[in-house]
């Protein structure tokens, strides 16, 4: 006889988010990601509106990727050997100094584009850590039962702001400028350092590593070269990215020069590709 049909299981989808600390780490992770989507319209608008320079707003682009192509391999082997939610809170405060820098500086009239540019490399060398780190604690959280259904939702929390968060902050920069969108940036940022914080979990007691951290980065990096089908989906990966986030970091200039449109628009433009 035919085998009974299996129920429908959609609930398990969001299984995970039943687990009050990885709710916590969830909601930290999708407010902070929208956050760096609203401040990623207004810096790059704001870049060349001052400078008028598609260059210098490459540049400024650049800057956050630079630390994260680097030091992530770095990050991944230190978030071993630490708290991992010390790091990620540690790191959510200082994305959260950095912005509140910014607008200080907006605010007072003494804001430089190579002030962006510094404040872009820092926060790509916080996320080089954070990013991992993360990773790294989902498993602690939810147990490794549920890590893929973890990384999944964490993933999707992750995509999501895409959908309406430029368009926001596009909105904002038209209406009340970029200070506006900045403050919007930090206190989103106060909000998700208070979830990280409130994550209950006590970390378990490891062995101290034997080996250092570049021992475990060449080991990693090797492992990946060892095995053609990670080889070839870090590739895949890289010149996905390589390819495509010119092309976000640059849309000022198609919007402003070609479609002589404002931050609005702007904004929409990025909300439309996160919806596609």
């Amino acid at each position: 006889s035919p085998a009974p049909r299996p129920k429908s299981r959609w609930r398990q989808t969001f299984v995970s988010l039943s687990v009050p600390d990885f709710r916590r780490l969830w909601l930290g992770t999708v407010i902070m990601i929208a956050a760096l989507q609203m401040q990623g319209i207004a810096q790059g608008y704001l870049v060349y509106e001052m400078t008028g320079s598609a260059k210098l707003l490459g540049l400024v682009g650049a800057g956050m990727a630079l630390p994260l192509l680097i030091l992530a391999p770095f990050g991944g082997a230190i978030a071993d050997r630490v708290n991992q939610k010390r790091l990620i809170q540690g790191g959510q405060i200082a994305t959260t100094l950095v912005a509140i820098l910014v607008t200080l500086a907006i605010a007072t009239n003494s804001l430089h584009w190579q002030y962006l540019l510094m404040a872009g490399i820092v926060q790509g060398l916080v996320w080089s850590f954070m990013g991992p780190a993360r990773q790294a604690l989902l498993p602690r959280l939810v147990g490794h039962e549920r890590a893929s259904n973890a990384i999944a939702l964490v993933s999707a929390g992750m995509s999501a702001p895409a959908l309406i968060a430029p368009a926001i902050a596009g909105l904002l920069y038209a209406f009340v400028g970029p200070l506006g969108v900045y403050l919007t940036v930090s206190a989103l940022g106060f909000v998700a350092v208070a979830m990280t914080t409130s994550i209950r979990h006590k970390p378990e007691p490891t062995d101290k590593p034997k080996r250092g951290v570049a021992s475990d980065v060449k080991d990693g990096l090797q492992y990946v070269w060892s095995h053609e089908t990670i080889r070839v989906l870090m590739g895949i990966v890289l010149v996905f990215v390589l390819l495509s986030a010119p092309l976000a970091g640059l849309l000022p200039v198609l919007v402003v020069d070609v479609y002589h449109r404002e931050a609005g628009a702007l904004g929409l433009l990025v909300s439309a590709m996160g919806i596609g």
